[in-house]
């Protein structure tokens, strides 16, 4: 049974309203897909094609008017075999859950609008947001076949690639959240050894696309507040696969492509974000990566891979006096694989963490906040096995609190600060029983502040930067009776 929803408030619009207006798009969409089976095959597939508030449209409005964007998908997609008697061949179940197409708040394709960089224009005061909350949620349940559960969450945006200019007092808000599982679960009984697959994936945006051939700057006057969140502390995007075997091999792979709270695509011309003086930037990328296989007899893979967490990632950014700019990226990747009779392989790895990253930064004096970049990545490993061997890997390449891009400037003023802070913790363990354990915990580049080839930052007057950098990387292989262990 498949099931298929789409909903979008807005779409190849011109919409004008003057001060003191509200302009809103509450806009929902959701398939739900659920099959059953004794002795027979049971696929489960629920697609949520669109889901978006203001597709490739242009608003202007007055002075203290509000523009926002409100938007909910949820893909929900279960089978269930519930025979005890065939084979891995007839008694399957298969769930996919897949949101895609169009995903966020605001959206504009690259290129629609031509020349008009702008999409979005707004008097003194206003208010313009974009709330996005997506869930995918894949589940597969087999008593004596193969089961398979895929949690495809396509790419989200609370802005895309969306020209926005306000005038003084305005406010720009993105906040985004999306949590994708997977869930295959094979209880086994009479019949073949029979697989569990469990995959996960996704890529989120609090603002995405500045600069590019759609016109995607932002602009906002003094004491304008841009605020964009893709997760946050308290509520992460989450990336969950959990393979569970019984009679045959359990694989889980979750997969995250990019977090970021506000990140340049690189399409076009170079991005920027310019706000007046008492203005503030703040952009958060927080996630969680999670990957879990465990089976009884056969070997369990568990893969979770995080290509992407950023805080602000832009070309040029520039804030008045007493201004600041703020980019908060933490990342969580875990990777667990237990087996009695097989291997078991966890593998967790984290491409890039980044606070803020820029290419020509420019801050007014007497910031009140300064500039702060903050990364933090977490990775976790375990592969544990009774008769097989196990073996456990956990590796990260960059993490970095504030980055200067090669040939970048960054200009401060006079009493102004530069704090970056980078932190690792990354725990690997392997144990076996009666095979050989094996276990390798990496780090490339851990950096509070990254100054890359012919870059440059000037301070003004009784100015300051400081960097912070914590890096703790342990690798454990056990062998309960005594054989090869590596660390």
């Amino acid at each position: 049974m498949a099931d298929t929803a789409q909903a979008i408030g807005a779409q190849n619009s011109s919409l004008t309203a003057g001060s003191d207006s509200s302009i809103q798009f509450p806009v929902t969409a959701s398939a739900t897909s659920l099959a059953n089976s004794t002795n027979g095959t049971a696929n489960a597939s629920a697609t949520v094609s669109d889901v978006a508030g203001v597709v490739n449209s242009t608003a202007t409005v007055g002075n203290n008017a509000t523009v926002a964007a409100t938007v909910t998908g949820a893909s929900i997609a279960t089978a269930v075999n519930v025979g005890d008697i065939g084979s891995a061949a007839t008694d399957a179940s298969t769930a996919t859950a897949t949101l895609t197409g169009s995903e966020g708040g605001f959206l504009n394709s690259a290129g629609t609008n031509g020349t008009n960089n702008t999409d979005i224009t707004a008097g003194n005061a206003a208010t313009i947001s974009a709330t996005v909350g997506i869930t995918g949620t894949a589940s597969a349940t087999s008593v004596s076949g193969t089961s398979s559960a895929t949690g495809a969450g396509g790419t989200v945006y609370g802005f895309r690639d969306t020209g926005i200019s306000v005038g003084s007092s305005g406010n720009l808000t993105a906040g985004v959240d999306s949590d994708i599982t997977a869930t295959s679960t094979n209880v086994g009984g009479v019949g073949a050894p029979a697989t569990s697959n469990a995959t996960a994936s996704q890529s989120v945006f609090g603002i995405s696309g500045t600069g590019d051939s759609a016109g995607g700057n932002i602009t906002l006057g003094s004491d304008g507040v841009i605020t964009a969140n893709a997760g946050t502390s308290a509520n992460r995007v989450t990336t969950t696969a959990t393979a569970v075997g019984s009679t045959g091999a359990a694989t889980a792979n979750a997969s995250q492509g990019t977090v970021a709270g506000i990140s340049d695509d690189g399409i076009g011309g170079a991005g920027l974000i310019d706000v007046g003086a008492n203005g503030t930037i703040t952009a958060r990328g927080y996630s969680t990566d999670a990957a879990s296989a465990t089976t009884v007899t056969g070997n369990a893979n568990a893969l979770a891979s995080t290509a992407a967490t950023q805080g602000l990632v832009n070309d040029y950014v520039t804030v008045g006096n007493d201004g600041s700019v703020k980019g908060f990226a933490a990342q969580t990747t875990t990777a667990s694989a237990t087996t009695t009779e097989g291997a078991a392989t966890s593998n967790g790895s984290s491409t890039t963490t980044q606070g803020v990253a820029v290419t020509d930064l420019s801050v007014g004096g007497n910031s009140t906040g300064g500039i702060v970049g903050s990364a933090t990545d977490v990775i976790g490993s375990t592969a544990t096995s009774t008769t097989g061997n196990a073996t456990a890997i956990g590796a990260v390449t960059t993490i970095d609190g504030f980055d200067l891009a090669t040939g970048g400037t960054a200009s401060i003023g006079n009493n102004g600060t530069l704090n970056g802070v980078a932190s690792l913790t990354d725990t690997v363990a392997a144990t076996t029983t009666e095979g050989v354990a094996s276990s390798n915990g990496t780090a490339t580049n851990v950096r509070a502040v990254d100054i890359g080839s012919g870059a440059a930052i000037t301070v003004g007057n009784a100015g300051t930067v400081a960097g912070a950098t914590t890096a703790t990387v342990s690798s454990t292989a056990v062998n309960v009776n005594g054989g090869t262990s590596t660390a």
